[in-house]
């Protein structure tokens, strides 16, 4: 299974705290630019991959989506999401995207915000996600920016000669 840090208690206590999580999309700096990217939503069938807690999901079926399939792998992300929304046209369920298999031409929309970046077999989900999209469809996604996943050694190092800080990425074009 999938690396799953979200349901470790500690972990989420804090999750919960970020602006993404108490602010909804309002919190997430990346919203704006996912917004601008998005067709009308009104009839479409949407997927939303790492929904998390379903905040895409409930604004996708408020812009008149016929119906969400929200998937995420973490049962507590999951848990707060059922508790948080009351639209039987949003369907959410515990699923590993590594392992993840759709049926053809569902969806008009999948969506996924900051989930990507933790599959280690990404291009199945892409061909998983292409298979699924209709002929008109659209993927829309973001990914965490490698400066905050990439370094294996992660901190500042001053430059002696100049004096600057900088923050290294070693790993960040391996894949």
């Amino acid at each position: 299974m999938s690396q799953n840090i979200y349901d470790q208690q500690a972990f989420f206590e804090n999750y919960i705290k970020l602006d993404r999580q108490v602010k909804g999309l309002a919190g997430a700096p990346e919203w704006p630019q996912l917004k601008a990217m998005l067709p009308d939503l009104d009839g479409l069938s949407i997927l939303d991959l790492g929904c998390g807690f379903g905040w895409f999901s409930r604004f996708a079926r408020e812009k008149g989506a016929a119906s969400v399939r929200a998937i995420d792998l973490s049962e507590k992300m999951l848990d707060r999401a059922r508790s948080m929304t009351n639209d039987d046209k949003v369907e959410y369920e515990r699923a590993d995207l590594e392992e993840l298999r759709l049926i053809e031409d569902k969806y008009d929309i999948v969506f996924s915000s900051l989930t990507f970046h933790y599959l280690v077999n990404l291009p199945t989900l892409i061909q998983e996600i292409g298979k699924s999209l209709k002929s008109s469809g659209r993927l829309i996604c973001s990914i965490e920016h490698p400066i905050y996943t990439a370094p294996s050694k992660a901190s500042w190092i001053m430059d002696e000669k100049t004096g600057n800080r900088v923050w290294p990425l070693d790993e960040s074009a391996s894949c």
